[in-house]
């Protein structure tokens, strides 16, 4: 259920396990492999550059973290390499978050179903006019400037982990960018063989 009615979810990391299960459930990564990982696996949100104490925090509870980043967290790299030499670390490509491993149209569209805009105004096309004269900074991200946009136009918030529910959701399978996620599995994976 995607309605406004339903709270949205408050952690972002929650969506992690639903593309890999749709993933999954449509042969990209093997079942089998999902099914003995995931019921060993916490995935913890780093809320922004919290990395290095949650990979702490996990070895201080002798587990084996696997760091997952957004493309605009590749300074954390280093700090964690330099404290967690044996920590696996995948990110997605610099300037690139998790909101994009759908295809932005997706994204939008389910912007526009998560606010039920029945209008149209909410849609690619119009994001992309506005977007070629709001005057932002090219390193701000996608989601922020969906953010943006929305506040800026339609006086609407972007609830971000409903929106990227509803995209993962509205897209093929074919139309995500999984290649991280399966560097993701690998990781855990070997990770796991080493327990």
């Amino acid at each position: 259920d995607f309605s406004l009615s339903t709270p949205p979810p408050q952690n972002a990391s929650l969506l992690l396990g639903l593309v890999l299960k749709k993933l999954s459930d449509n042969g990209v990564i093997a079942a089998e492999t999902l099914e003995t990982l995931l019921p060993q696996t916490h995935i913890l949100d780093g809320e922004g550059s919290s990395c290095e104490y949650m990979c702490r925090l996990a070895k201080s509870q002798n587990a084996k973290p696997v760091v997952f980043l957004d493309g605009d967290k590749h300074a954390d790299v280093e700090n964690i390499i330099e404290k967690h030499p044996e920590v696996p670390i995948v990110a997605l490509a610099t300037g690139v978050e998790f909101e994009e491993i759908v295809p932005k149209e997706k994204y939008i569209q389910a912007v526009a179903d998560v606010l039920a805009d029945e209008s149209g105004n909410i849609s690619e096309a119009v994001f992309l006019e506005w977007e070629k004269n709001a005057d932002l900074r090219p390193s701000v991200m996608f989601s922020k400037r969906v953010e943006r946009w929305l506040r800026d136009e339609f006086d609407k918030p972007l609830y971000k982990p409903l929106v990227m529910r509803k995209a993962i959701d509205l897209t093929d399978v074919s139309e995500i960018h999984t290649s991280p996620f399966e560097q993701l599995v690998e990781a855990m994976r070997q990770v796991g063989d080493k327990l």
